[in-house]
């Protein structure tokens, strides 16, 4: 699919789901910025696109599109970024971050809102400040959800990424705040059921939230509903045939099972995780 194509099929998803450039750009871009890129006479950075296409409710992934030459290399920046933090090379991962933030191109919206969600998880992961990283969290919310976590959810599209962050701020809560937590989590999976047509992206961030819910679930000591979730979520990942966050979802479902003490289902787990 040419990039010619990228501006009329968004512009064809916007109005065939009645969504008005103001909702969509808000807090990405500007409505001018928008205009461009449905007209085609603009190439949306790949962060930009995917944003878009999320918040529309669909994948990104289906696009192939060609990007500028600073767009590609933020692109090849992040894949770096990635890899140095799931191979716990924190300090590489910092340097990348901040090469990536010198570039241009990193003074579009999504861009600063993608450096400020990475500082955040190298606060904690790294420097294990979670008051750091909490603050680095509302300050990428705040960038393209200027009113918030539940007036967000209420009010606005959200793309992957957003809803990632909602995430992210979820799991600073304090135990007395159970009712906020759960209040949030319920409107999120109300609100991906709704918007995300796409099943490909509505897999993705599903498991996402049931991951978020089963940790909470297992710190509470709510095994027995951890594992119900978990297990759903293990349901949809294989019908699907996708396997990304699949041995994660397992670990946290082994983990309530232990303390549950089904030695038979807990059996079960362990002979999945090793294969």
């Amino acid at each position: 699919m040419r990039d010619r194509n990228i501006g009329k099929i968004i512009y064809t998803l916007r109005t065939c789901n009645n969504v008005s450039q103001e909702k969509l750009a808000r807090g990405l871009c500007s409505v001018p910025a928008l205009s461009r890129i449905e007209a085609c006479e603009r190439i949306p950075d790949k962060l930009l696109l995917d944003a878009l296409m999320q918040r529309l409710g669909k994948s990104p992934d289906k696009l192939e599109s060609i990007v500028s030459a600073g767009g590609y290399e933020l692109y090849l920046y992040r894949e770096k970024i990635q890899s140095h933090i799931v191979d716990g090379n924190y300090e590489e991962a910092k340097i990348v971050l901040g090469k990536y933030a010198e570039k241009k191109e990193a003074e579009e919206k999504v861009n600063k809102q993608y450096i400020l969600k990475i500082r955040a998880a190298l606060s904690e992961l790294a420097d294990k400040d979670v008051e750091k990283s909490r603050k680095y969290i509302e300050e990428a919310i705040r960038i393209t959800m200027p009113e918030g976590g539940l007036a967000a959810l209420e009010n606005s599209l959200l793309s992957i990424s957003e809803i990632q962050l909602l995430l992210m701020e979820i799991s600073h809560y304090k135990s007395n705040d159970d009712e906020e937590v759960w209040n949030v989590l319920n409107q999120l999976n109300h609100y991906v059921k709704v918007h995300y047509t796409d099943e490909e992206e509505l897999v993705k961030i599903y498991v996402k939230i049931a991951r978020a819910e089963a940790r909470i679930l297992l710190e509470r000591k709510r095994y027995d509903k951890a594992v119900e979730i978990c297990e759903s979520a293990l349901d949809l990942l294989g019908k699907n045939g996708v396997l990304l966050n699949f041995q994660e979802i397992l670990a946290l479902m082994i983990e309530g099972l232990v303390h549950l003490d089904d030695q038979k289902k807990l059996h079960k787990m362990q002979k999945w995780k090793k294969h």
